[in-house]
């Protein structure tokens, strides 16, 4: 029988679907909240921030305030979507932070937060998580938000970079073992992405402005430049992604990572 269009699974719908997006009070986790909310989700918005409470009531979801580190956060998270929407279909695990530091200069307290907040709070709430998933209708997305840094290393972000590279590790081992049970698990690689970002304080532009030898002020042109397409990464991009990540256009896609970095070649897969 030959297809129709109308057969074709669009990817801007996800009407029917509830998802756990963390880091939804600012940043890439913000605007995919409102990007997944406008293509129909019912969704649960995780973070520390007290802010997201105020973005979950404008989207018309549910808030949950606290440290993903925390167990008893990550098991809230699962409890609140299946409590307020009976299902649970996926997640964006967008929370994170960023120590602009080298190894000689990071303490063993900075390091420990940064894969507090990096690594263990995405393997705690994906383990909360996956018991929901694998009763999913039709298959369940989980979306890992990483960096370009777990590839390209660059020095003075030693704790950030090595937190990056092991999310993509988590990613891939949660696309191989939940695979079965029709979960698919893959991540995004942005580039830097400063616009709504709370992450790129004046602290972190001043700092990444000194190591790049640049104006804090010429730092977006600076990213900008150096990569093929020439173009300034903005929340939308990541946020395009990880909806297309969660639609059925990828039912065939896991354990992959999806660049989204306008063509830096350092840190291309390989």
């Amino acid at each position: 029988m030959t297809t129709q269009v109308s057969d074709f699974p669009r990817s801007s719908s996800h009407s029917g679907q509830t998802y756990v997006v963390t880091g939804a009070a600012s940043g890439i986790g913000h605007r995919t909240a409102e990007l997944l909310a406008a293509e129909g989700a019912s969704l649960v918005l995780a973070d520390i921030a007290e802010g997201v409470a105020d973005v979950a009531k404008t989207l018309g979801g549910k808030a949950v305030v606290g440290d993903l580190s925390d167990e008893n956060i990550c098991a809230k998270c699962a409890d609140v979507a299946m409590d307020a929407f009976g299902r649970l279909d996926g997640a964006v695990i967008a929370a994170g932070v960023v120590n602009s530091k080298s190894i000689h200069e990071t303490t063993q307290a900075e390091f420990q937060r940064v894969m507090d907040i990096n690594l263990l709070a995405p393997f705690l709430l994906t383990k909360a998580l996956i018991p929901h998933l694998r009763t999913a209708d039709n298959g369940a997305g989980l979306v890992f938000v990483g960096s370009k840094d777990a590839f390209d290393i660059v020095p003075g972000l030693a704790a950030y970079s090595v937190s990056k590279a092991a999310l993509l590790q988590l990613a891939k081992t949660v696309a191989i073992e939940e695979g079965k049970f029709g979960i698919r698990s893959n991540i995004i690689h942005p580039d830097v992405v400063i616009e709504g970002s709370s992450l790129w304080n004046a602290e972190l532009r001043s700092n990444r402005a000194a190591k790049h030898g640049v104006d804090p002020d010429g730092l977006a042109d600076h990213y900008r430049a150096r990569n093929a397409l020439g173009i300034a990464l903005s929340t939308d991009d990541m946020a395009y992604a990880a909806s297309f990540l969660l639609s059925d256009r990828a039912r065939a896609i896991s354990g992959a990572v999806l660049s989204v970095d306008g063509g830096y070649g350092p840190a291309f897969a390989r």
